[in-house]
């Protein structure tokens, strides 16, 4: 009972996990469309005294996001790398006590 239990709150917690690192990436790639979407507008605007500040901000502020995106993509790939050798050990766990009792189990 107890493995079980620890395994059922290591499951939620990497799920926790993933699920909030997904929605941070869907909410920085929406942040992403924003400023994309303002830099098309500036950039087919007509001329003002402003806008090469302005567009080097936006840029600025795609170039902040795309960063903290890459972190929250590698975050991501840490969790799943995570929860893979996490089960791979269990497997070989299993497949360790399988053969202890000599019963074939397949995974």
């Amino acid at each position: 009972m107890a493995k079980e239990s620890f395994l059922t709150t290591w499951k939620e917690g990497i799920e926790r996990k993933i699920s909030l690192a997904n929605e941070s990436i869907t909410w920085w790639e929406k942040q992403l469309d924003v400023l994309f979407e303002k830099l098309d507008k500036t950039e087919d605007a007509e001329w003002y005294a402003d806008k090469d500040r302005d567009m080097e901000e936006i840029t600025d502020g795609i170039h902040s996001l795309m960063s903290r995106g890459k972190f929250e993509h590698e975050n991501l790939d840490r969790l799943q790398k995570e929860m893979d050798d996490f089960l791979d050990s269990v497997d070989e766990k299993i497949s360790d006590i399988a053969m202890r009792l000599n019963i074939n189990v397949t995974l």
